[in-house]
């Protein structure tokens, strides 16, 4: 993903992640070309050390044209 995202000028970060067990969380920030970011609070449930499902809440920077 993060991969993905610096091509595309994107610089991403995580923080706060904690795992245990089964569960992870972490803290991802996008921020944009131009500025804008969006920051987004991840809930992960994990199986054999892989995210299986992911649920976020997410807020950002108005999109402008």
């Amino acid at each position: 993903m993060f991969e993905h995202c610096a091509a595309a000028g994107v610089k991403g970060s995580v923080k706060n992640g904690v795992a245990v067990g089964d569960r992870a969380a972490a803290t991802v920030t996008c921020e944009f070309p131009g500025g804008r970011k969006v920051v987004s609070n991840s809930l992960m449930d994990l199986e054999d050390g892989r995210i299986v499902r992911q649920h976020d809440v997410a807020s950002g920077d108005p999109k402008t044209s």
